[in-house]
């Protein structure tokens, strides 16, 4: 799927940078949520834990 894209994009050299960046933030927008989800899990846990005891 990529390899046919990439093909794709070659014709024209700005949609390949554009692509690329695309990528990265959409890569960096999921880190930051994954890093945030669980940050609020280990926050959540202990309060959790005390509704249980």
């Amino acid at each position: 799927m990529d390899g046919k894209s990439d093909k794709i994009k070659a014709e024209n050299g700005q949609s390949i940078k554009a692509g690329r960046a695309v990528n990265i933030t959409v890569n960096v927008i999921f880190a930051a949520a994954l890093f945030v989800f669980l940050i609020s899990f280990a926050i959540s846990l202990p309060i959790v834990n005390r509704w249980f005891y």
